[in-house]
């Protein structure tokens, strides 16, 4: 699965897992504080961010904030 997502204001991102797939965000401009493995990470516009298959994951404060992502 492959998409492209602007946020203009933040939307709920709550704890869950992507079974059996891997999830790698490309963070194209903005800044995003997302949690897995118990560390919590500060991703800005020009990284990238994965979680494993089946690892629970979430927004900071169970938000994803407005910015420009590149979900792979």
């Amino acid at each position: 699965m492959l998409g492209r997502r602007t946020l203009r204001r933040a939307a709920e991102l709550g704890q869950h897992t992507h079974q059996g797939f891997m999830e790698i965000c490309y963070i194209a401009r903005g800044q995003v504080r997302w949690w897995a493995a118990g560390e919590v990470s500060e991703v800005s516009g020009g990284h990238v961010y994965l979680t494993w298959p089946d690892e629970p994951h979430g927004g900071s404060d169970r938000a994803m904030h407005a910015r420009q992502l590149l979900r792979l």
